[in-house]
């Protein structure tokens, strides 16, 4: 042997690995994609719908506010009374809250009936006397409404003598 002779080295393999985890990798992500796409569509419309019961839960609060009052009323006076609409059919209600203002009459009316909102409100509010010719026919309506989605319709709750605050209007109604 003149020459060192070597034994022949075998052909290396190419490395398939870097490509096999960027195929992973990039499917990883496909799926992650799609499958946060997915929840996102369900969970975006059920949390704006949560905010929206929310907003809404005001009215169901006040009106039984509002026919504790009346009873209350009707306690130390022996009749009911009719007070509202408030705010005024003038104010547009709607996404926004609005000021309680001591300006409107039909304040010093619910003044009168001894409920007054804390705070600013989303909802109309009005009571409507029946006074019968007994204590048995004797009874009122009260009736909150509120559109805080500000779509144009209207969730209202009603309650009377008997009865505390039930949804009138459908439940996807805001």
């Amino acid at each position: 042997m003149t020459d060192l002779e070597y034994p022949e080295q075998p052909a290396q393999k190419k490395s398939s690995t870097g490509l096999i985890l960027g195929i992973v990798l990039g499917v990883g992500c496909l799926v992650f994609i799609c499958v946060g796409g997915i929840v996102a569509a369900i969970a975006i419309p059920n949390y704006m719908a949560m905010q929206l019961r929310a907003k809404r839960a005001e009215l169901p609060s006040n009106v039984d506010a509002l026919r504790t009052a009346e009873k209350a009323y009707h306690a130390e006076w022996d009749t009911f009374t009719s007070v509202g609409p408030c705010p005024p059919s003038s104010v547009s209600l709607g996404r926004e809250q609005v000021y309680w203002e001591s300006s409107w009459d039909c304040y010093r009316e619910f003044e009168y009936l001894g409920w007054i909102p804390d705070g600013m409100v989303r909802g109309r509010y009005s009571v409507t006397a029946n006074n019968g010719s007994s204590y048995v026919d004797d009874d009122f309506t009260v009736v909150g409404e509120a559109d805080v989605d500000g779509d144009g319709n209207f969730s209202v709750y009603q309650a009377n003598r008997a009865e505390k605050a039930t949804m009138q209007s459908y439940n996807n109604v805001y």
